[in-house]
């Protein structure tokens, strides 16, 4: 019996259709992949002041997608708490769940102020994404996120 050097074996598992995909974007430069990028992810940012309108106004979604122990530092008033691990399955609510759930009506797809946050940026993009896939097409991320906020704030 022949020995291997390590416990692993190969397994495929790239199909040609997969193989063809990746040669057509290695063919794409990072420079034309990062434009599309840019264009793609700031077209739905909201800034500071938007997210200062929407707090005050009590009109809208701001949802904070932290996790609930990040809260302890402070939070956008108005805010609802639905970290990004739980943000696609709470969307999926039927509206009378997600009331009960986060005290809050469920926004509608058409809603236009729907704005996600988290601590940095990332989690809120990732949640504004989540969003767009089920048909929120006016979600934005504030980049900003509660950093911008409290520095802003004077937190």
């Amino acid at each position: 019996m022949r020995r291997s050097c390590c416990r692993f074996r190969f397994v495929p598992f790239l199909t040609p259709e997969h193989i063809g995909r990746l040669r057509i974007l290695h063919s794409i430069s990072s420079q034309h992949i990062g434009r599309l990028c840019t264009v793609t992810m700031s077209a739905g940012d909201a800034s500071y002041e938007d997210v200062r309108q929407l707090s005050e106004s009590g009109t809208g979604y701001i949802f904070d997608v932290r996790n609930p122990e990040e809260l302890k530092g402070g939070k956008i008033p108005n805010s609802i708490n639905i970290p990004v691990s739980q943000f696609e399955a709470a969307l999926r609510m039927d509206p009378e769940s997600f009331q009960k759930t986060f005290h809050v009506e469920k926004p509608k797809p058409s809603e236009e102020n729907i704005i996600m946050h988290c601590m940095m940026g990332k989690r809120g993009a990732q949640a504004t994404a989540i969003a767009a896939s089920l048909g929120y097409s006016h979600a934005r991320n504030y980049p900003g996120a509660y950093r911008e906020w409290a520095q802003k704030k004077g937190h």
